[in-house]
């Protein structure tokens, strides 16, 4: 409610600052993005700060996962088979997929 109102306000409009800070980081993002580029395969924006760090926490348990299968897969590997070579062409193959 607007202060000195008695009934509740509209949806707020955007003010120009805020609109502007979205422009700005917007641009901010695109700057950003080819210094990224060598590090990073693909880049997602995700939003604001909060949002980005949810999207970081809801990754983070399959990546683990996923290092430790590999890391679990190459030991056991290391361990039980001749060469690395009798490892690692069966664990490269790529079936159905060029």
């Amino acid at each position: 409610m607007a202060s000195g109102s008695a009934r509740p306000s509209a949806t707020p409009m955007p003010t120009s600052a805020s609109a502007t800070g979205r422009i700005q980081v917007a641009e901010a993002v695109e700057r950003v993005r080819p210094l990224l580029a060598p590090m990073c395969h693909t880049a997602f924006v995700c939003g604001p700060a909060p949002n980005a760090l949810l999207m970081k926490l809801s990754v983070n348990p399959f990546l683990i996962t996923l290092v430790t299968g590999f890391t679990e897969a190459c030991h056991f590997g290391a361990r039980r088979c001749r060469t690395a070579a009798d490892f690692a062409e069966p664990a490269q193959a790529r079936r159905g997929m060029p």
